[in-house]
């Protein structure tokens, strides 16, 4: 019998993962990836004790606690009072063998990248998905990807995990199902904790919520030398919908939006790393409608590609309006 072969679109986090899940059993996979590089964006993302177990699995668990920050739970602050509401655990290591990790989605995604690597997955940037040719007739097995620069690979399986904007959905699985923008994005940026001379009363994660507005402030590195801080604002008009960078005026424009929005807060670090952030990532956020395939003949959709994420609870607020 011969080997069965996986194409696997997208080289984020899922990508990656599903080669190593795949490589397992004896399947091989080949990662085909839109950009000319590994994506920077994405901020800082909580893993969960589910998470941690795959990772654990796969022999990188260990490697992942050296860059992130263990969480075992998120400390809900008043910023009216300054006084702790309470906490959400996210992890407990008695109750389920594991802590919840706070990690940069940038190093978990070179972690990956690192084990597909040994793991013998080739991975291909600049292959951008314009096509899918599905097996015609009993006699042809195979699936056809079709790239921009006009390569074809073949294989028993094509698996999108492309996320949101998934190319394997909108070409072949289901071209009518398409995203959806919010008119919200998190705004986000990292911040080095020397720049912070108040007192910080958070462990490793807090939700600061006021009826202004709520943001998220987590160490982000196993030293806690770094701090992810996180806002969800109303942003009329995306630059891009892959998230962007701003600097500058913008930047201004949001830390004064965030500023007069949490002036009479009762926690003073909340300002300091408002103002100590230099550079602000926008990132976008896009629902699909919860009616739609996930999969069509050979072809699977993995992740976000069939079912992003809704509107995020922890931040369900009345957010300033910003027009970027």
């Amino acid at each position: 019998m011969s080997t069965k072969t996986a194409i696997i679109i997208g080289g984020g986090i899922a990508g990656p993962l599903t080669a190593l899940a795949l490589s397992e059993i004896g399947i091989s996979c080949t990662i085909y990836e839109l950009r000319d590089r590994p994506a920077t964006i994405g901020g800082a993302i909580n893993l969960t004790p589910n998470a941690l177990r795959i990772l654990d699995h796969f022999g990188l668990l260990q490697r992942a606690l050296e860059f992130g920050c263990p969480c075992e739970k998120i400390e809900i602050f008043s910023v009216a009072t300054g006084q702790k509401l309470g906490d959400l655990q996210m992890g407990s290591t008695e109750q389920y063998g594991y802590n919840s990790l706070r990690i940069c989605r940038k190093d978990l995604q070179q972690l990956l990248l690192d084990a597909v690597g040994k793991a013998g997955v080739e991975v291909h940037y600049n292959k951008k998905l314009v096509g899918v040719k599905e097996p015609e007739g009993p006699e042809e097995k195979f699936i056809t990807a079709i790239f921009e620069d006009g390569t074809s690979v073949t294989g028993d399986l094509l698996l999108g995990c492309d996320g949101i904007h998934s190319a394997v959905r909108s070409k072949f699985v289901e071209p009518s199902r398409v995203p959806i923008y919010t008119g919200i994005s998190s705004a986000y940026g990292i911040l080095p904790t020397s720049a912070i001379t108040e007192p910080i009363p958070f462990e490793s994660t807090a939700l600061n919520t006021s009826c202004n507005g709520s943001v998220i402030t987590s160490y982000c590195n196993a030293e806690k030398t770094s701090i992810f801080f996180a806002a969800v604002l109303e942003v009329s008009e995306q630059q891009d919908a892959d998230g962007w960078r701003v600097r500058g005026k913008v930047v201004d424009e949001t830390r004064t939006a965030l500023l007069r929005n949490f002036e009479s807060a009762k926690l003073p670090c909340i300002s300091q790393m408002t103002n100590a952030v230099e550079d602000l990532f926008f990132y976008p956020v896009f629902t699909l409608d919860n009616e739609g395939r996930w999969y069509h003949g050979p072809a699977l959709l993995i992740g976000d590609a069939a079912h992003a994420v809704s509107f995020p609870t922890l931040f369900h607020i009345t957010p300033p309006v910003l027009s970027i």
